[in-house]
């Protein structure tokens, strides 16, 4: 994003294009997009998949015509985002552009500088500062934000609450782990030590089993595909709503006990694209919200199969749980910030738990 600019430097005689971008509701990845000239005149329009993230986006693109367009913007209901799009370079493959976001977000003066087909990273002439957002603002955010305060979900709070909400978005850190990992014990001396100034939300999973009074259905495969599509729509609103609260309350820092889990638990029987169908998820899109992941990975078989012993409540053989642990490393293999926590000695708790919140705070 656009913090300083000479505006007649960098736009020059260029001329806009109008971009109109709808987010359909419960399909972040699906978009509406629209293209009018400087003159109003209808240009293209086309609906879009997206999956990925970051500089590593990938797109599929099927032409409508303005009519069908015009329908399914409809449906994107307050999910719109309205934005002037000036080309300023189209070189060797690379092209360059800003964007000045309209609409809703007049107020805020949002301004979003982008190069396509090159990692170079300078600025361009009469940029002066800016800030990079590659991973944590998307256009699809900034359509929820939209929808957001056009429902008045953010009355009475200022907009310079909401500008820091998009440059300086709260970190979620995850953190998760296959049975017996210790990241219960972890968690518990975490938010202890820490809820002063990190806002932590609970194993949504476990909301889900005592909210709707059952047990996990492993028996039942088909029910097991409901629990786990109930546990994922829930996850994301909870973290939703954390964010909120999180920021409202003044914390920076938003740490989640699992996240992505439903997709390692559905097992390695399904690919990718069945387990984002099931989960009504895409994974990349997901992946974009967490700044890092923390995997606490399982102590040796005897010290597993010891305390095993001691809890009822723990039903999972050591081998069923490494399976589990190579499920939940294959989903979050991809996040650029994953770190793996390996099992301590017995009684060095202090150890482990001083590693995890050394990287939370960024230490």
């Amino acid at each position: 994003m656009v913090l300083e600019w000479d505006q007649q430097t960098v736009l020059g005689s260029c001329e806009p294009v109008t971009i109109v971008q709808g987010f359909l509701p419960g399909h972040e990845y699906v978009r509406v997009r629209l293209v009018f000239d400087v003159n109003n005149k209808f240009v293209k329009a086309s609906l879009d998949r997206k999956s990925g993230w970051g500089h590593d986006r990938k797109e599929a693109t099927c032409p409508l015509g303005e009519q069908e367009a015009s329908v399914l913007l409809r449906s994107c209901g307050h999910r719109v985002i309205n934005k002037l799009r000036y080309t300023l370079n189209q070189d060797n493959g690379v092209e360059e552009s800003l964007d000045i976001y309209d609409g809703v977000l007049v107020p805020f003066g949002l301004v979003k500088f982008e190069r396509e087909g090159s990692l170079d990273e300078s600025l361009p002439l009469g940029i002066h500062d800016a800030v990079k957002v590659t991973n944590t603002v998307s256009d699809q955010q900034l359509a929820e934000l939209c929808e957001e305060i056009q429902l008045g979900m953010w009355e009475g709070v200022g907009p310079e609450v909401l500008m820091e909400q998009i440059l300086d978005p709260i970190r979620t850190t995850v953190i998760t782990g296959p049975p017996g990992s210790g990241k219960t014990s972890v968690l518990k001396v975490l938010k202890t030590a820490m809820g002063h100034q990190i806002h932590f939300l609970d194993e949504v999973a476990r909301m889900v089993i005592t909210g709707c009074n059952c047990p996990v259905p492993i028996d039942f495969p088909s029910e097991m595909k409901r629990f786990e599509r109930l546990v994922m729509s829930t996850q994301q609103t909870v973290h939703k709503f954390g964010l909120q609260r999180a920021r409202l309350a003044g914390k920076k820092i938003l740490v989640s006990d699992r996240f992505l889990d439903p997709v390692a638990y559905l097992g390695p029987g399904l690919n990718r694209g069945q387990k984002e169908t099931i989960l009504r998820v895409n994974i990349g899109y997901e992946l974009s919200k967490i700044y890092q992941v923390i995997v606490l990975l399982l102590p040796d078989r005897e010290t597993y199969e010891r305390y095993q012993s001691q809890d009822d409540a723990r039903s999972e053989s050591y081998d069923e749980a490494l399976l589990i642990q190579e499920w939940i490393l294959d989903v979050y293999s991809s996040h650029p910030n994953l770190l793996t926590v390996n099992p301590v000695a017995e009684g060095q708790l202090d150890a482990k738990f001083d590693l995890v919140r050394r990287a939370i705070v960024g230490e």
